[in-house]
């Protein structure tokens, strides 16, 4: 697991729309007025935490490692599982 990968798999547009679709049915903390809020701005600043969490970034290095096509959409790489588990640890935070 490197760094560099936890911010290569935060940055991934298909990663980033499927925390958002998790986020959507989760309850997402209250936003302070005057800002946007919602499950796309919620999962564009949590990204990088949630794919921090145990496993992604060694599933993430070993995808690349193995020329997967587009990692962020592959279920065998992260799992609408993992997603899920991901977002409801750091909402717990």
């Amino acid at each position: 697991m490197t760094y560099a990968d936890q911010h290569a798999m935060s940055q991934n547009s298909d990663i980033v729309a499927r925390i958002t679709a998790c986020a959507a049915t989760q309850t997402l903390p209250p936003v302070p007025m005057f800002t946007r809020g919602g499950p796309r701005e919620w999962a564009t600043r949590n990204a990088i935490r949630v794919a921090g969490q145990p496993g992604w970034p060694e599933a993430w290095a070993s995808a690349i490692a193995s020329d997967v096509q587009q990692p962020g959409l592959d279920q065998g790489v992260i799992s609408d599982g993992m997603i899920l588990s991901a977002v409801q640890a750091v909402l717990s935070t």
